[in-house]
């Protein structure tokens, strides 16, 4: 990706954002571990919306569970989150963290990955961002696309990367979860697909204390 065209996508979409932790985090103690007398069901929603206040306004968080079908929980793979804006519809970023690259960038000469599973991918993958809607009134409207795709090898080198990015859009694993739109409304935009929840079910939970140094 040349720098020109790199820097103004930046300053529109970097309120796209991943939360991340810049601390090291450190486990401060052994699990606490409780057992249920009879299976416990914790039900949350696939999607839920949130509003960010800011200094400048607000943003708008999405947090997203992507469910991983069985056939595929023995497999490497890797999750991408994908943006596609109407004023350069033939661009699609890829975000990894909390940076955005074109998909086409050739000074990263692989697609950005939001998360990597080396060994299996698990049955849900908890995946968010936020954005700013004062910058869709700007920039134009968008689109944010979500999908997973699967690589033989599980050493993670570029060339894997890139083979889970091509396997993926070959077998057309993604879709559309949210369109960005303009807006005064509380949450400006279009959630994708069905309106459901989640419901696990469990014999024991282990409660994990985190430290940050």
């Amino acid at each position: 990706m040349k720098h020109n065209n790199y820097m103004p996508f930046y300053t529109i979409v970097c309120l796209l954002s991943a939360a991340t932790a810049n601390a090291q985090i450190i486990i401060s103690d052994s699990p606490e571990t409780t057992i249920f007398p009879e299976p416990a069901e914790y039900c949350f929603p696939q999607t839920s919306l949130h509003r960010e206040f800011t200094d400048e306004g607000f943003n708008l968080s999405i947090n997203y569970h992507l469910i991983v079908p069985n056939v595929d929980h023995a497999k490497a793979g890797d999750i991408f989150v994908g943006a596609r804006f109407k004023n350069s519809p033939h661009d699609l970023w890829l975000l990894s963290g909390n940076t955005w690259r074109n998909s086409e960038d050739k000074v990263v000469s692989w697609p950005s990955v939001y998360i990597r599973y080396d060994n299996h991918l698990p049955p849900i993958v908890p995946i968010s961002f936020s954005y700013d809607p004062e910058v869709v009134e700007k920039f134009g409207d968008g689109e944010i696309w979500i999908g997973y795709g699967l690589r033989a090898e599980s050493n993670p080198t570029r060339e894997a990367f890139q083979e889970s990015f091509d396997e993926m859009m070959r077998s057309q694993r993604f879709s559309l979860l949210w369109e960005i739109k303009s807006g005064k409304t509380p949450f400006p935009g279009e959630l994708h697909g069905e309106s459901s929840k989640i419901c696990l079910k469990a014999t024991q939970m282990e409660r994990i204390v985190y430290r940050a140094l």
